[in-house]
């Protein structure tokens, strides 16, 4: 038995790989619709072939807006006709959805797919740029209209498709003035490297938004833990660090800027400060080529907590299963990462 989830972006649940389960939180709890064997009779999705070759040599891409669901968004036109739209999708451009997560969505509007095939584009409130939802039309009828807005129009030169932006003056004043004075290791792979960091809230604030201490989720359920400022190797501008869950020591997000407006705080959290000479690093000078294989299990719990899965009770507990189980609840099964 392989217990099932539904990743908040996918149409379907799915399995998580068996590493990704332990190093998740519980956030909260959520009513799950239970879905019916009749919402998944055919495809209507299907149109007649005719009829979306029509459509698709007829577009008029010309609203620009970002498409994208991650991280990295790409500059992307759009018809955002009100006929179009209805026959592709059956909403108009600007209107506000709920759909069965509760998450606000916005109708973008109408563009090729990867199969070159017209699809509307919609735009979930925690996503950078717009998507779509697979099988739109057999699961139309779990959205919600709840309102319209009017959409503002993107150029290819606005901030969010840049790499980076120009900081302000006034961070670049603060940075020349940064107080390196909090130790901790970085590094998000299998080695860490011990850095300073400025963890003044003001400092912290001007950078990057954020506190040091400070707990942050992102719209894919990552928590991190604030650091501090200071400027990477690789790049001259000053930057907020965070620790991430399950990772052995802090890094920096690419695309801050864009990245940023997904985080949200819920909370603080003792940051564990570091010495040079910890064992640690230590274990690094001396020539060791894994140097955290011994320090890892405390120093995960340090940034993490202790979890009651790690005593042998619980391990043994989970290799029985005497349970009897009743298969009544019928869901969509997708794969949970796309």
């Amino acid at each position: 038995p392989i217990l099932w989830f539904h990743r908040e972006g996918c149409t379907g649940a799915g399995l998580f790989d068996s590493g990704e389960v332990p190093r998740m939180k519980v956030a909260g709890r959520q009513k799950v619709r239970e879905a019916s064997p009749e919402e998944f009779d055919g495809d209507s999705d299907e149109e007649d072939n005719e009829q979306f070759y029509q459509i698709g040599s007829s577009l008029q891409p010309n609203f620009g807006y970002p498409q994208g669901t991650g991280q990295f968004v790409r500059f992307a036109k759009f018809d955002i006709r009100e006929e179009i739209c209805m026959k592709v999708g059956g909403f108009k451009h600007g209107t506000v959805l709920v759909d069965i997560g509760d998450r606000q969505v916005v109708v973008v509007g109408v563009k090729l797919d990867d199969e070159r095939r017209p699809a509307l584009f919609m735009h979930v409130e925690e996503n950078h740029g717009a998507g779509i939802f697979q099988r739109l039309r057999s699961i139309r009828h779990t959205f919600r209209i709840v309102g319209s807005r009017v959409m503002k129009e993107c150029k290819p030169d606005d901030a969010i498709f840049l790499d980076r932006v120009p900081i302000p003056a006034e961070v670049e004043e603060l940075a020349r003035k940064l107080q390196l004075n909090f130790g901790y290791p970085c590094g998000a792979g299998d080695s860490v490297e011990y850095e300073e960091f400025d963890v003044r809230d003001h400092v912290c604030m001007a950078v990057g938004g954020f506190k040091h201490g400070q707990v942050v989720r992102d719209s894919e359920g990552n928590t991190s833990v604030v650091i501090g400022v200071r400027r990477p190797r690789t790049n001259g501008d000053p930057t907020l660090w965070f620790h991430m869950d399950g990772k052995l020591g802090a890094g920096v997000f690419p695309r801050y800027h864009i990245y940023k407006h997904s985080l949200k705080g819920f909370g603080s959290r003792e940051v564990v400060q570091l010495l040079p000479n910890d064992p640690m690093f230590r274990a690094r000078k001396k020539g060791n080529k894994d140097p955290h294989t011994d320090m890892l299990p405390m120093w995960r719990k340090l940034v993490e907590g202790s979890d009651s899965s790690d005593s042998p009770a619980s391990n043994e507990s989970a290799n029985e299963c005497d349970i009897e189980f009743d298969f009544t609840f019928q869901y969509p099964q997708g794969k949970v990462g796309t």
